[in-house]
């Protein structure tokens, strides 16, 4: 396998793990405008009490997907600089 194959392996793999998270903040930031304010109404011993319920997300997820984020781009970053050395290489 040459090193040109692999150089495109890794920018596939490493845009996907830069592309997944963003899209995934992109469609909660569309749901989080878009979503109407949710009342539950339930029984309670005092009688009928309403609660809103909201909506949030695990804080884990944050960060998850900031480190999927940051190791996209550092691999991102060492396929570029592997491909300017290979150019440089046979430009010899």
């Amino acid at each position: 396998m040459n090193v040109g194959r692999k150089l495109s392996t890794l920018v596939t793999i490493s845009l996907i793990m830069v592309l997944v998270p963003v899209d995934t903040a992109l469609v909660m930031l569309i749901f989080w405008l878009f979503r109407s304010n949710e009342y539950k109404d339930f029984l309670s011993i005092e009688g009928l009490s309403t609660m809103y319920k909201e909506f949030s997300l695990p804080e884990s997820l944050l960060f998850i997907g900031l480190a999927g984020f940051l190791c996209g781009l550092i691999i991102l970053g060492y396929a570029g600089v592997r491909r300017f050395l290979k150019n440089t290489d046979e430009e010899r």
